[in-house]
């Protein structure tokens, strides 16, 4: 992985009173290949759901190679013996200026284009105990767009388009959001990506 795009904010969040979180966030960057994104969210709470999570990352991470339906039937042959994830992927081709998405499960994928926001879909099931009906799907995305991936630990009626509409995609930004959208009763997280 090189480094982290300047243009992107990730954050995370443990349910209060845990030490680890339970949700987990993968960026893979490399010369000449789309960007890779990926967030994950493991069943439950505490060290159980972290494992789950970070297995994934894990995984995700020796897959670049690829295509998005591949890295989701890998993963969930390799996480049966975890609490399973639910699991978004978004692959950003830079030159062709196109998003690839996929998701299993409650992972929320939002893409927004002046001011216009279009919810990403998702397949039933969990990534570790089966799945169905996954379907990529294609998006041109153009600079200005933005990509947000939140897990359910944020709801579904926080203002992201009003708050994207002043802020920049950084760690702080990422993580202010966080704060105030994310709830108390689970884990938390929240990525944010800016097409440039």
């Amino acid at each position: 992985m090189s480094r982290t795009p300047i243009n992107l904010g990730l954050a995370l969040r443990p349910m209060p009173g845990e030490s680890v979180c339970g949700d987990q966030i993968g960026v893979w960057s490399q010369a000449g290949q789309p960007l890779q994104l990926a967030l994950a969210d493991g069943l439950g709470h505490g060290p159980g759901a972290h494992q789950a999570a970070a297995s994934a990352m894990r995984i995700l991470g020796d897959l670049h190679h690829l295509p998005i339906d591949a890295r989701f039937q890998r993963c969930d042959e390799q996480l049966l013996d975890t609490r399973g994830v639910a699991l978004a992927l978004a692959d950003i081709d830079l030159h062709a200026q196109r998003l690839t998405h996929a998701a299993v499960g409650n992972i929320r994928s939002l893409l927004l284009r002046q001011g216009r926001v279009t919810r990403l879909g998702a397949a039933r099931g969990i990534v570790g105990a089966h799945f169905r009906d996954l379907y990529p799907e294609q998006h041109d995305f153009q600079p200005g767009d933005w990509l947000v991936m939140f897990s359910d630990g944020i709801g579904e009626d926080a203002q992201i388009a009003d708050a994207l509409s002043s802020a920049a995609p950084t760690q702080a930004s990422a993580q202010a959001l966080l704060e105030r959208w994310a709830s108390t009763h689970d884990d938390a997280a929240l990525l944010l990506y800016r097409h440039a």
